[in-house]
């Protein structure tokens, strides 16, 4: 007799979740969310596969960073703002989802300079050296 109470309070309890969860809007949510990624993602690839000219060896250093995204691959996406590093430019302020190695996660923490290789065209577009 106790096992179908508990049905029935768990059948009330998931009706009640479902009355104020608005699904559009959580599949909206995430497919910004993703669309940001995919725009952070293109971005890294554009600054690592650029010619020699297009792209040169600089620093990013880490201003913030926030809560770990998720994994793609064995390694952790994280949200970070940083001061993209030129020589003989002034620093520009860009935001990424980087993908960290797992070896490298204790690295990602405000006030850190990364090795990176950075667009010319386009110094938001880089891609961290984690090796």
């Amino acid at each position: 007799m106790g096992m179908f109470k508990d049905y029935q309070d768990l059948k009330k309890q998931s009706k009640a979740i479902g009355a104020n969860h608005d699904a559009g809007a959580s599949f909206a949510d995430m497919n910004a969310k993703m669309a940001s990624l995919n725009a952070s993602m293109a971005a890294q690839t554009s600054a690592l596969t650029a010619a020699p000219g297009d792209a040169v060896a600089g620093q990013v250093s880490i201003v913030s960073v926030g809560p770990p995204a998720g994994s793609m691959t064995g390694s952790v996406l994280v949200a970070v703002d940083v001061l993209v590093l030129v020589p003989g430019r002034p620093p520009v302020p860009a935001s990424a989802t980087l993908s960290v190695p797992p070896t490298a996660v204790h690295r990602v923490q405000p006030g850190v300079s990364l090795p990176a290789r950075i667009g010319l065209a386009d110094p938001t577009a880089f891609f961290v050296d984690w090796s």
